[in-house]
């Protein structure tokens, strides 16, 4: 202990005892209370406390520098301590918690309540049976609030919208198709029928108030034992409501909540198999001052919770400014009616907002201290037909196709979009087949006609013309053959062929006769002379025959070139004087200029007879000399064999040139000329059989498609009938669109357009190939140039035009009977615009078809995406999470937390803090007594 309880030394002691026994008695000031208590008594508790820092401060015998570092050491350690003492100190009225999560397993575990709502809220077929169903569809589409005047206009002021809920709801029965639970069937009966914020749904395993939990269902096994269920939501049932979805919304929750599927369901789509897992979760949470929890207790509720405390507060808020309360709130002992149509329009709707943001901002809804979650986890596959099958088995398909019929041909008769639909279909059908009827009945029939008579017109104008054309190629012809080239076949025969013919064996005999008649052995004189006469009589006619051939040729050669014929024909009916004028001038101009060597080897051919004459003189030169002298001169009889046969070579081949490639070739030109001619008539007629062919096609399609647009319209006219009158029902109409005559009827059209299309393309086609050969026939008329001097002088105009001219005029009337009377321009896509409406509306009834079948068809992809799912509910294993809220700071850890931050900066403790407090009380003790 320090101060009066320790001993003191005795020099100290003395020197106290002296100087208070010295001093004056008078009354300690403030003075002398500092000096007590910062001398001895403060320098003597600073060398024996605890607190080890202070001895160095106020050590004596130290020097000052070692005092004033201890001093600057021992205040930043107290700094930094007492931060972090008021840290501490704040953080304990902070009031920390922790949570403590738990997994605990159980051999079994209660299941929730699972709450099914169907996301369509009103069935079409029990709307209209009601005569809801129009004022439902303009409650929710139209985007406009209906209005008082509205609601009194269809009097239903007074109706309640639960009553609009219940009394069109899905029935349970038809929704729930089968149950089981774990593993053993259940049915309708283990369902509740409860009002929703999402309308009417069906809870399943919901116990009443005073059912124990030993009562309630719980699982005993661990995977996949729950709740499975197949689920029918008709779809075919849907009409417009305050959800556009398609499938259910379930909600798994405690029994004792308030189920608001809207806010807080699990959205499951048709077509599929969902798997939903599910964790329970328990929460314990601290009150005040360490929570927020609290139980407090409700009015309109019999156990507390978030949801629940908000319904209620949002009930408070509506009857407190319209008198009433919503649909799905529950019944009250204050009686607080429901809000009718007229309330919930009139009141409730315009202040929906503001009223929801007054429950955000002033309902105080605390988190309960004890309530339990289930955290579900939701996994999909697509839904097996075969497990449809199976359920279906079991299942009266006959109600079912009837509901299913019934329903869709309400929801399709009633709600305005598909019955706007339909009748649009049909108005446009309607427009597009008066349309097409007039222009396949009224027009293409009268333009088929007319194609045929333009057809055989233009047909007897072409064969006159190409008759008359085809008679002057005869007629020049005939006349170059027979007063031209006839002359050169006489000639030939005559001289020509002559001349050379065999001059192997004429000079072989010319050699011989002069040879013999230089012949020694020969002595007779009578003997040499003849043979003298008779190869000079040999040589001569040839020579004579030679020169008749350059006669001939002279004369043959000179007809061609003036074009001057050699004889005088007559050809038919036609006057010999005018045949001249047919000779074809330029044909022989362009045969006799179409090549260097014809154009030189028939100007060459008189020479090469003159050069036979020479050789043939030089022979009788050769003969006169051996019968006079009686020798020869080999040599020079030689070189007039060789030279001789060579000027017969080329007289032969200058021959052929003027015979064939001058003159066989404007034979074989003119010859050409009228096989091309003639190929001309044959593509014009194969032209215009073509398009009467196909005109023919396109007149009996029209004569067999009247039965198919009689169809045709009989199926508009079942359309018109069920709209109108109701009298028919859309299953009927759907049923005779897709009767197999319909079918065919439908088929026979397009093969008709097809046709028509095809053949008429093929028409027009043909008049441009007819157009084509008609401008080429002119075209190769008017290029004859050898027949314009006849023409001209004849004064035959229509031969006498210019080929461009005639070539646009010929365009000109062609394009306009093909364009006047053209099988497609009326059609002009009227058809596609007919078949299209057509099979939109095919499609339609198809659809309607398809969707209202419940035979072994009705089971296939489409419509188990569309009405049917299946579901498991399970608990993923058979244990739970406890969440607990604890206190996590506490006096203790607060007072640890000091001593630790005391003792590890100055060395303190908590008996440090007694001995401070000990010697500021006893100082002040002693100090009362001396006064």
């Amino acid at each position: 202990m320090s101060g009066l309880f320790h001993n003191i030394k005795g020099r100290r002691f003395k020197v106290a005892f002296e100087n208070n026994s010295n001093r004056t008695e008078h009354p300690p000031n403030h003075q002398d209370v500092v000096e007590c208590c910062c001398s001895d008594a403060w320098v003597d508790f600073t060398q024996t406390t605890s607190l080890q820092g202070l001895r160095y401060i106020w050590m004596r015998e130290t020097i000052p520098i070692r005092r004033l570092l201890w001093l600057l050491l021992t205040v930043t350690c107290v700094t930094v301590m007492s931060y972090q003492i008021v840290e501490r100190v704040i953080y304990y009225y902070n009031h920390p918690v922790t949570v403590n999560l738990n997994v605990k397993y159980n051999k079994t575990l209660l299941f929730p309540t699972i709450s099914i709502c169907n996301q369509n809220t009103f069935r079409a077929s029990k709307a209209a049976e009601l005569g809801y169903y129009e004022f439902l569809t303009a409650m929710f589409t139209g985007g406009r609030r209906l209005s008082v005047l509205d609601l009194e206009r269809r009097n239903a002021t007074n109706m309640t919208l639960r009553h609009l809920y219940a009394s069109t709801a899905h029935a349970m029965e038809d929704m729930i198709v089968s149950c089981q639970w774990r593993g053993e069937p259940c049915g309708i009966f283990n369902f509740t029928e409860i009002m929703t914020d999402h309308g009417v749904c069906f809870s399943f395993n919901l116990p009443d108030q005073n059912t124990s939990d030993r009562d309630r269902l719980h699982v005993t096994e661990e995977l996949r034992t729950g709740l499975s269920l197949t689920l029918n939501v008709e779809q075919y049932e849907y009409m417009p409501g305050p959800h556009d979805a398609a499938g259910v919304k379930i909600l798994i929750h405690d029994h004792r909540q308030f189920p608001k599927v809207q806010e807080l369901g699990i959205a499951l789509p048709t077509g599929t198999h969902s798997f939903v897992g599910m964790q329970l979760i328990s929460i314990n949470n601290l009150p005040k001052p360490h929570g927020e929890c609290q139980c407090p207790s409700l009015k309109y509720f019999p156990h507390y919770s978030i949801e629940t405390c908000q319904v209620e507060c949002s009930m408070v808020q509506i009857s407190q400014r319209c008198g009433c309360r919503l649909f799905y709130m529950p019944e009250t002992e204050d009686d607080i009616p429901l809000c009718t149509l007229g309330d919930y329009y009139g009141c409730y709707k315009p202040f929906a907002v503001e009223i929801r943001e007054s429950v955000q901002q002033n309902c105080h809804c605390p988190v309960p201290c004890n309530y339990t979650l289930f955290d579900a986890t939701v996994s999909y596959a697509t839904t097996s037909t075969f497990v449809i099958d199976r359920f279906l088995s079991n299942t009266n398909r006959s109600a079912l196709k009837m509901k299913y019929q019934n329903a869709r041909d309400i929801t399709h008769r009633l709600q305005i979009n598909k019955a706007e639909e339909l009748r649009t279909l049909l108005q446009t059908l309607d427009q597009n087949f008066k349309v097409l009827r007039h222009v396949v009945l009224d027009q293409l029939k009268v333009k088929i006609n007319e194609q045929r008579k333009q057809l055989l017109n233009i047909s007897e104008d072409f064969l006159w013309n190409w008759n008359e054309t085809y008679m002057y190629f005869q007629y020049q012809n005939y006349i170059h053959l027979k007063d031209l080239a006839r002359a050169r076949d006489a000639m030939n025969e005559r001289t020509y062929s002559v001349i050379a013919h065999g001059v192997q064996e004429f000079t072989f005999s010319v050699e011989r006769k002069i040879e013999q008649l230089a012949d020694p052995e020969i002595s007779d004189t009578s003997v040499r002379k003849m043979l003298f006469i008779m190869v000079k009589n040999q040589l001569e006619a040839r020579i004579d025959m030679a020169k008749r051939t350059i006669q001939n040729h002279t004369q043959l050669l000179s007809s061609y070139l003036n074009g001057t014929p050699v004889f005088n024909y007559r050809f038919r009916k036609f006057s010999r004087e005018y045949s001249y004028l047919l000779i074809p001038k330029e044909l022989i101009h362009q045969a006799f200029h179409r090549s260097e060597i014809v154009r030189r080897r028939t100007n060459q051919l008189e020479t090469d007879i003159k050069e036979m004459i020479y050789w043939m003189e030089e022979y009788e030169n050769l003969a006169a000399s051996a019968f006079m002298n009686g020798t020869i001169n080999t040599t020079l009889l030689h070189f007039a064999n060789v030279h001789f046969l060579d000027k017969c070579r080329q007289f032969l081949q200058s021959k052929s040139h003027f015979f064939y490639d001058f003159i066989q070739w404007m034979i074989i030109q003119l010859d050409k000329r009228e096989q091309d001619f003639t190929h001309i008539k044959k593509d014009f007629k194969k032209a215009h059989g073509v398009t009467l062919k196909y005109l023919g096609i396109v007149g009996d399609a029209i004569e067999s498609i009247l039965l198919s647009l009689e169809d045709v319209q009989k199926g508009k006219r079942l359309c018109e009938d069920y709209l109108t009158y109701g009298n028919i029902s859309l299953e009927v109409a759907s049923h005779f669109f897709r009767s197999k005559t319909f079918q065919n009827n439908v088929n026979s059209l397009n093969v008709f357009f097809a046709t028509v299309r095809n053949r008429g393309q093929n028409v027009y086609d043909s008049w441009e190939k007819l157009s084509v050969v008609s401008q080429e026939m002119w075209n190769f008329t008017l290029k004859q140039v050898d027949l314009m001097p006849y023409w001209r002088y004849m004064d035959i105009s229509r031969y006498l035009r210019n080929s461009s001219e005639v070539t646009r005029e010929i365009k000109d009337s062609f394009l306009d009977h093909r364009d006047m009377i053209d099988v497609q321009c009326g059609f002009d896509n009227k058809d596609e615009t007919l078949l299209r409406s057509l099979e939109s509306l095919t499609d339609h009834m198809d659809e309607f078809y398809a969707s209202s079948h419940v035979d072994s068809t009705f089971v296939k992809d489409q419509d188990i995406r569309e009405n049917f799912l299946k579901l498991d509910v399970y608990f993923r294993q058979l244990s739970y999470e406890k969440h607990t809220q604890q206190i996590a700071y506490d006096v203790f850890a607060l007072f640890c937390d000091i001593g630790g931050s005391m003792g590890l900066f100055i060395g303190a403790s908590v008996l440090t803090i007694v001995e401070i407090l000990d010697l500021i009380i006893f100082q002040a003790i002693r100090l009362s007594n001396k006064r």
